[in-house]
């Protein structure tokens, strides 16, 4: 139920509830004559005569902006107590049946043109933007409304400063694009997301599917070509993509290790001399039956089927020995 001092006095469609003399209790829908709905003097449209309202009973139970959705509350609740055929109810009808789409009564038909901050512009009802665009019925609604200025970067003024209608970017992407249009544009060509392009824009974002603002992004890394160097010896030369997809590496990773943030990723390097790369050096390698090899890790653990990251370890020195091979003659 509601109260007095939580209801706004610009909603003056309400539905009530009034108990009468006999017990039985009446539902009605009614738009308030003055401007605060408890102080309406208006007890009921009842048709059964035997039915005598108590008026202290009264209680509203909900109030409205308009007089469909007052209505509609009306027969949600008669439908709910079923209450033409309720002996605890002197309401003799349940009114028309509830009405969902464009039968419910409060269903907006009106054709309005929204622009989004992107430069988009789209013509049609509440509902079919909020359909199309994923948006939330509510935030669609107090956007006609009046009561905010925009929802999900769309506002119903084209002059609007949340729309930036038009305005065109040059964006930068990781693989070396560069693409020159409107934030629609880049949406609509390349299938990104609204809101990820935008927050983009604004600078919010950093990047969005490897686009961004601009050239000198470290993300980006427009088309550039690198050499990695693996623990092994092995030698690769390419971009970032490449190199991730030939070794199926982590994004991340890779990312971090051209960026400088960290100095290898599985065994990968950026510098040929890098203690943790090792990258074709030879070594002498010694067996505890007597055996000595010499070559590079890689030839090692080919030869004698051993693990990589253990091999690794003897010849960083944080391992003694791996198969029965260490990096001094045993005593």
């Amino acid at each position: 139920m509601l109260t007095k001092e939580k209801t706004p006095q610009i909603l003056k469609f309400y539905t009530y509830e009034i108990t009468g003399e006999c017990g039985r209790k009446y539902i009605g829908v009614r738009k308030s004559k003055v401007p605060d709905i408890f102080e309406d003097e208006y007890y009921g449209s009842y048709t059964d005569e035997t039915f005598v309202p108590i008026k202290s009973s009264k209680r509203i139970l909900a109030a409205f902006p308009t007089q469909q959705e007052a209505s509609y509350d009306e027969v949600r609740r008669l439908c709910a107590v079923d209450a033409k055929n309720n002996p605890e109810y002197a309401n003799k009808s349940n009114s028309i049946p509830l009405k969902t789409g464009r039968e419910h009564p409060s269903y907006d038909v009106t054709v309005y043109t929204f622009y989004h901050r992107d430069g988009s512009v789209f013509e049609g009802t509440q509902n079919e933007l909020v359909t199309k665009f994923n948006l939330f019925a509510s935030n669609a609604s107090s956007l006609v409304l009046g009561y905010i200025n925009a929802s999900g970067g769309w506002s119903l003024s084209s002059t609007a400063k949340y729309s930036s209608q038009g305005e065109i970017y040059v964006f930068y992407h990781k693989d070396g694009s560069v693409f020159k249009g409107t934030q629609a544009d880049l949406i609509n060509k390349f299938n990104l997301n609204h809101r990820n392009v935008s927050s983009l824009v604004l600078g919010v974002a950093k990047t969005t599917k490897g686009w961004a603002m601009h050239p000198n992004t470290k993300y980006s890394n427009q088309g550039s070509f690198y050499t990695f160097y693996h623990i092994e010896g092995v030698i690769f030369e390419g971009t970032q993509s490449d190199f991730i997809n030939n070794f199926n590496l982590n994004p991340s990773n890779v990312s971090s290790l051209v960026q400088g943030n960290r100095k290898s990723t599985k065994g990968w390097a950026m510098q040929p001399d890098d203690k943790y790369s090792n990258c074709g050096r030879v070594y002498n390698f010694y067996h505890r039956d007597g055996r000595t090899f010499v070559g590079t890790q890689r030839g090692l653990v080919n030869q004698f089927g051993l693990k990589t990251g253990n091999v690794s370890q003897v010849a960083l020195g944080n391992r003694k020995s791996t198969g029965g091979w260490a990096m001094q003659p045993w005593s």
